[in-house]
């Protein structure tokens, strides 16, 4: 038994395989690069060489921060106390109360259809509209479930203040 190969060398990497995408940018100035004297410098990441794209950060640090202004509007309207911690470096917007605690999501999927389906219910004065969505789970899970009610309705029901 002791005649069987298994002490392989391990292979090299493949060289034409692609790098992998950096997971969170480490940008630096790269004074080295010779693009004349009028060329402005080059912002580069360290650890992947990607160069920084000025215009593109800028639209995307403005869309972070309009869907964080949206979310904490909406924290606002429902009444809810924003936590500590909520800002615009963790990317979350959550609230609480006595009752309840919520994070809001904005520029996520919205399915326009489901939300057509749940303002059509013909609910009679002082019932809540809601839609229930359920998964279909494998053999072996249970089945999970969430609820979700127009703002409208949560209004009507618990004001913009508790």
């Amino acid at each position: 038994m002791t005649d069987l190969p298994f002490d392989y060398e391990p292979t090299p990497p493949n060289p034409a395989a692609p790098k992998p995408k950096c997971r969170k940018h480490d940008w630096v100035r790269n004074d080295q690069w010779n693009g004349g004297l009028s060329a402005p410098p080059i912002i580069q990441c360290v650890r992947c060489n990607a160069i920084k794209n000025p215009v593109l950060s800028k639209q995307n640090k403005n869309n972070k921060d309009r869907g964080l202004a949206i979310q904490r509007r909406v924290l606002t309207r429902m009444g809810l106390d924003s936590i500590p911690g909520n800002g615009p470096t963790d990317g979350r917007s959550r609230g609480e109360n006595g009752l309840f605690l919520a994070e809001v999501k904005s520029g996520q999927r919205f399915s326009e259809a489901d939300y057509g389906d749940m303002v059509k219910l013909p609910a009679k004065a002082g019932q809540v509209r809601l839609l229930v969505k359920v998964e279909t789970p494998g053999p072996g899970r249970k089945a999970r479930a969430t609820v979700t009610m127009p703002i409208e309705d949560w209004l009507s029901l618990h004001g913009p203040t508790l």
